[in-house]
């Protein structure tokens, strides 16, 4: 399951700041002005929410937005100046010259990136409001050129705030809103003039309402999310009952919020009789926002010491194996990919790359094969890399076959399907933090099955090793890089959600994957390997029962059928000088016979010991 990597518990409603109200965010570009206009009018004047009117604003000209909206609104309508406090029942429009922010129940000033083609001030705004309110963040695209808002539109979706687009049929200019509802993830495209009804029906849900911690859940609501998971069982396949509750309970809260369904009976129900809402269910468990270079010094991190250090040691002739399990659409494989490529150029040395990028949602893992992004991948990708690794395209970005040829995209359940091996790198970010401490064990446990000795893992910034210190060890705390360990153990690989092979038991989140190895009996095997004579164990009727180290340089098979059998009438071909030695009863003496080096070897480590 690919998600989203966070830096926190999406959606967990832990996080989300109580002191500001629901503020709705209203993004507008070219043929703006008229659908704002027609929202104002529609909505009331005392709905307790605050709403922020972000725009793309020419610095050159004085903006009369504030003056043509007050006339349709009995709210007051202001401009943002840095630090004022969010209020309900409030219109705030942004300056031309800043972009807006909001922290802690604040608005905050900051300046736009100063670099042509990167400014995306809607999406800024989008951003900063999923963080700080999670479910309580709304927001709207209008009609607007270009792509502005899709990515922040995402980063909403991901908090469990709820997302609405302008009907492109209505908008006067449809690139925004064609590109909000091309992420699959706008949970209403409406005209204009209904937009007001839905979102104060969405504010007027219990779920905007924070549930104290020591607050325990109804009874009647915990039985019947077991239903429901069954049922997303029944119909996708997957199985969700390992994932966090807390989490899974605020997405279904959500999804009842937007169908006005205060009853977990009644969704349940109507689960029941729409298949089409199940699978949109299974879609909101699993949205995850991917970006480039997420949390920069992290790949700073692994751009300067993990990549060179598995380049320097691997073997050009030998591809270099990375897997990214909950890849949600592929940006954060792709960003590995380049950084393999740009290392290679900088140590001159080819890259033999092979990235597996897999996720569960099959959408998501199809857009990750499509390689097309926003044109708002700007304030994510560097120029340079931009211009080295994809094709401009009116207002969107696609991937060179140079770093896509290196990628593998495939739907697959970590939980329940076979995982790669022999890799060089596992990147797997901000997806435990959505599973049960049990599965999440059973998943590191697996990772270091899957990777090469000395191989590294990458977790998210929020997410640890925990008890796992015996199959980890770090290499770089703040970046949550680790290395595999090599562990003397017998790896008795499942997977995560079965068993333990060991007894026949079910799940049990507190056994581990590995057992224990008879440590006497594998040290004795390993002196016996290397210091014993080569000999060869038969029976009374010269039948061989066991080898024991190195008989091919005694022993060779005589043509025609094989045989196992060392009798005088059907023993196995020796050379001349090996039948020389053999004894009067046939078996050959180099059984008994043991290379002069390994005697040397065998003589002086028992001196020094």
């Amino acid at each position: 399951m690919n998600r989203t990597k966070a830096g926190k518990e999406a959606s967990s409603g832990e996080h989300e700041n109580t002191a500001s109200p629901p503020v709705v965010a209203l993004g507008a570009s070219a043929g703006g002005l008229e659908p704002l206009q027609e929202f104002f009018r529609h909505m009331p004047g005392d709905t307790g929410m605050a709403f922020m009117v972000i725009q793309h604003l020419s610095t050159q000209s004085k903006s009369m937005l504030g003056d043509l909206l007050q006339k349709h609104t009995a709210m007051k309508v202001a401009t943002v100046e840095d630090l004022m406090k969010v209020e309900p029942n409030r219109v705030y429009l942004n300056p031309a010259h800043k972009h807006v922010a909001v922290f802690n129940g604040a608005f905050h000033l900051i300046d736009p990136i100063r670099i042509p083609g990167t400014s995306f001030p809607i999406d800024h705004f989008f951003r900063s409001l999923a963080d700080d309110l999670s479910e309580r963040a709304i927001c709207i695209i209008l009609s607007g050129t270009g792509t502005d808002g899709s990515l922040g539109l995402k980063a909403v979706k991901e908090a469990g705030g709820m997302a609405i687009v302008q009907d492109p049929e209505q908008a006067k200019f449809d690139g925004m809103p064609q590109s909000a509802i091309s992420t699959g993830l706008a949970d209403h495209v409406l005209p204009v003039e209904r937009m007001a009804q839905e979102v104060m029906s969405y504010a007027g849900q219990p779920y905007l309402k924070a549930q104290k911690k020591d607050e325990p859940e109804d009874k009647n609501f915990t039985g019947t999310m077991q239903k429901i998971l069954l049922l997303i069982r029944s119909v996708t396949g997957s199985d969700f009952s390992q994932y966090k509750q807390s989490t899974i309970h605020r997405r279904v809260k959500r999804r009842m919020a937007l169908h006005k369904i205060e009853a977990i009976t009644d969704y349940y129900r109507y689960l029941q009789e729409n298949t089409t809402e199940v699978h949109r269910l299974f879609k909101e468990l699993l949205i995850l926002v991917t970006s480039f270079f997420r949390d920069p010094a992290v790949f700073e991190v692994l751009a300067e010491k993990v990549i060179p250090d598995i380049l320097a040691r691997g073997d050009e002739n030998e591809p270099i194996r990375v897997w990214v399990p909950g890849c949600g659409t592929g940006e954060e494989a792709v960003s590995l990919a380049m950084l393999f490529v740009e290392a290679g150029e900088r140590l001159k040395r080819s890259v033999n790359l092979q990235v597996f990028a897999t996720d569960i949602d099959p959408e998501a893992v199809q857009r990750a094969r499509a390689a097309a992004y926003s044109e708002a991948i700007g304030a994510e990708v560097s120029k340079e890399r931009l211009r080295r690794f994809f094709t401009k395209k009116d207002h969107s970005y696609k991937l060179k076959g140079e770093i896509r040829d290196m990628i593998v995209f495939a739907v697959q359940d970590i939980v329940t399907q076979p995982p790669f091996s022999r890799l060089h790198l596992v990147s797997c970010r901000n997806l435990l933090i959505y599973l049960e401490p049990g599965l999440q064990g059973r998943i590191l446990s697996l990772l270091h099955y899957t990777l090469n000795p000395d191989g590294y893992m990458l977790l998210g910034t929020s997410e640890s090793i925990g008890v796992h210190s015996d199959l980890f060890a770090p290499v770089d705390i703040k970046a949550k890089i680790f290395r595999a360990k090599k562990v003397l153990s017998q790896r008795v690989v499942v997977n995560p959600a079965m068993g333990d092979p060991a007894d026949g038991s079910p799940k049990d989140p507190g056994r581990s994957v590995y057992q224990a190895m008879d440590v006497r009996g594998t040290v004795e095997k390993a002196l016996l390997d290397e210091y014993a004579p080569a000999c060869v164990l038969v029976d009374e009727t010269y039948d061989i029962l066991y080898f024991q180290g190195r008989t091919d340089r005694y022993l060779s098979h005589p043509r025609g059928m094989p045989t196992f059998n060392l009798s005088p009438e059907n023993r196995l071909r020796e050379s001349a000088p090996e039948a020389a030695r053999r004894t009067p009863e046939g078996i050959p003496a180099g059984r008994l016979h043991h290379a002069p080096r390994r005697a040397d070897q065998g003589r002086r480590w028992r001196q020094s010991h």
